[in-house]
């Protein structure tokens, strides 16, 4: 019986960790970040619907910490999704980057890169 050639078996596809911890942080951050925007400037929607529906009401703030205050109890949830976004986009970036110069790298070597 002559040598038979063993096929190597396929492994399945590696994602990298960067990928999939940048993924985790676009995924959890995008919505916290307009969660926490939209809450922000609620308070300050509602002031300037209830100004333009009855214009000489009563229903204006006396003073602006009561909405200051109502506004940035919701500004850093708003700010921090937006900061865990960012870096989950910069991360997915770099490692789609990193894969696409590699398969380039291996095309102009002549070789094949998974």
């Amino acid at each position: 019986m002559p040598f038979e050639t063993i096929k190597p078996v396929k492994q399945p596809r590696k994602r990298s960790m960067i990928t999939m911890v940048g993924l985790l942080l676009v995924v959890i951050g995008t919505p916290l970040a307009v969660w926490g925007i939209y809450h922000a400037l609620a308070p300050l929607f509602e002031t300037y619907a209830n100004a333009l529906n009855d214009p000489l009401g009563d229903k204006m703030p006396e003073d602006g910490k009561a909405l200051s205050q109502q506004m940035t109890v919701h500004l850093p949830i708003g700010i921090l999704g937006g900061a865990m976004a960012t870096v989950g986009s910069s991360m997915l970036t770099f490692a789609i980057g990193r894969r696409l110069f590699s398969r380039m790298r291996g095309k102009a070597l002549g070789g094949s890169v998974n």
